[in-house]
């Protein structure tokens, strides 16, 4: 729920922006670029050191959050135990990156937060493409 809502502002801003024709197949290569590129936990292993990327990356990807949730949620239910080298490597690189930036609030919770934020920011910069341009228009 919280992706296809967050997704939904980056369909609004994008909307606002490019012409109606061209609109789906932005948003679905911007969707792609920042959830499915920048969302991976191998690319978020390389971003996530701090500094002014992480903010970008903590702002701009959506399942940098909602994946971690995911995952939080996932590994206190079933508590893997993998048994080969290569999952166990996996399954701890996952956890270095999921588990990252907890606010004092609980990994879950900080998700949520960081998720209803990014998603205000777009529906406001929504907002304002959509007052503000093509003002020269407006009766």
């Amino acid at each position: 729920l919280f992706t296809a809502v967050g997704a939904s502002g980056w369909g609004y801003l994008v909307s606002n922006i490019v012409s109606p024709a061209n609109g789906p197949f932005v948003v679905t290569l911007v969707m792609f670029c920042t959830c499915a590129l920048l969302g991976q936990f191998t690319n978020l292993a390389i971003f996530l050191h701090g500094g002014l990327l992480e903010v970008f990356i903590g702002l701009v990807s959506l399942t940098r959050w909602t994946v971690a949730m995911n995952f939080v949620y996932g590994l206190a239910e079933l508590r893997p135990d993998p048994t080969e080298v290569k999952a166990m490597y996996e399954l701890a690189l996952q956890k270095s990156v999921y588990e990252k930036r907890d606010f004092g609030i609980g990994r879950w919770a900080t998700a949520a937060c960081a998720v209803f934020v990014q998603t205000l920011l777009l529906y406001v910069a929504s907002f304002v493409f959509m007052r503000f341009r093509n003002r020269h228009k407006l009766v």
